[in-house]
């Protein structure tokens, strides 16, 4: 895969890199007002993405790979998908064409568009190409894809639904992330859980999402320790919260003909969570769920 930390060339030794460098620098402070095809070549993919390619989405391998693929079969041709520059000089999008051109060393032909406003830089492919995950990276969160998915389980959560059919937009969960979250909190719910899950493979945002929305409530502590007890199996006895919840899922686990969902996983969870916090032993009729069961309070 591509690394730039090994791109130790220095351009300027090269004229001709130095022209395609001269000309694209060009184009970048004077914006054409429409597209320009333009013969990228794996030097000048090499200095984009080494010098111009900063705070973009994370690289998508698959994708990667099989424009590498493409490319290398000389099965690529000019389309209408362009390669994109901010009017802030800095590559926008395309970085998978462009590190698969130098990976396999052969140029391609391509669109390219100039001046792009980067505050649109969000909204690029968005419900399409770029995912929440994509969004929140660019935006420079840390563990975006777990902050991302945690974000659509509080929000449904705080809406007092247990599932969403309609996705939640790129938009509305930036919007979200910027105005209603926690940010120093939402890393500490994934920092506790990321051990436990090691151990057992509970639904990871549903977990950060309740650890989040727990210590909200005032309860940090003790959703720290739960987790804590649910890595080390403890409890005051069999019946007790944490080791009921542990014996009924392992039990799922084990039984063939049993099609657990998340949903099932989360209530099950959620039911413990709530007679652990209460120090109540859980019953049977404690596991027993139906589809139209809400998360409810935590």
């Amino acid at each position: 895969m591509f690394n730039p930390k090994v791109l130790k060339e220095d351009f300027a030794r090269n004229p001709r890199v130095k022209k395609e460098i001269t000309d694209l620098q060009n184009l970048i402070s004077n914006p054409p007002k429409s597209s320009v095809v333009m013969e990228i070549t794996p030097d000048i993919a090499h200095y984009v993405i080494k010098e111009l390619n900063k705070n973009n989405r994370p690289v998508k391998p698959s994708h990667l790979m099989r424009y590498a693929r493409d490319m290398l079969n000389n099965n690529w041709g000019l389309t209408g998908e362009t390669i994109k520059f901010g009017s802030d000089g800095l590559l926008k999008d395309g970085q998978n064409r462009l590190m698969a051109c130098f990976k396999v060393g052969k140029p391609f032909k391509t669109h390219v568009v100039f001046g792009v406003k980067p505050e649109t830089f969000y909204q690029m492919d968005n419900g399409v190409t770029r995912g929440a995950t994509d969004v929140l990276h660019i935006m420079g969160v840390p563990n975006s894809k777990h902050v991302s998915g945690a974000i659509k389980i509080i929000k449904q959560w705080k809406d007092g639904t247990a599932f969403t059919k309609m996705g939640i937009d790129n938009e509305t969960v930036k919007r979200y992330y910027q105005e209603e979250i926690d940010a120093d909190l939402i890393q500490r719910a994934i920092k506790a859980f990321a051990n436990v899950y090691k151990i057992v493979k509970l639904p990871r945002n549903y977990m950060i999402a309740l650890y989040y929305i727990a210590a909200e409530n005032g309860h940090e502590l003790l959703v720290h320790k739960f987790f804590e007890d649910i890595m080390q199996g403890r409890g005051k006895s069999s019946r007790a919260a944490v080791p009921a919840m542990l014996k009924t899922f392992n039990k799922w686990n084990m039984d063939v003909h049993h099609n657990k969902d998340r949903h099932e996983l989360i209530m099950l969870v959620v039911r413990s969570w709530r007679n652990y916090k209460n120090d109540k032993n859980s019953k049977a009729s404690d596991f027993i769920f139906s589809r139209n069961d809400t998360l409810g309070e935590i």
